[in-house]
């Protein structure tokens, strides 16, 4: 549910009436919180225009990636360490 830029400005302006007559020091700071935090909110809001999300045709996922850089990322089968020996010098041996 998204809630509207003018609905965020009014619950700020609450807050900072709230915050003009609190009685004590404490209360006013938690009303300029309050403050701070929809202010960070709207502020780290992104618009949907700059948004854009790159698409790629389902019966080519991969087109982008040549057959080299994907050898580069898997790596190959054959520099697998195989090995059955048991480490002699562990530092979990009691």
């Amino acid at each position: 549910m998204a809630i509207s830029n003018a609905h965020m400005i009014k619950r700020m302006e609450q807050e900072l009436h709230l915050a003009k007559f609190a009685t004590d020091e404490q209360m006013m700071h938690t009303h300029l919180g309050h403050v701070r935090l929809l202010c960070d909110i709207l502020l780290d809001e992104k618009p949907a225009i700059h948004t854009k999300e790159r698409t790629v045709p389902k019966d080519e996922p991969n087109a982008h990636i040549s057959e080299k850089e994907m050898k580069a990322m898997m790596g190959s089968t054959s520099t697998q360490i195989q090995s059955n020996e048991k480490p002699q010098d562990s530092i979990f041996d009691f």
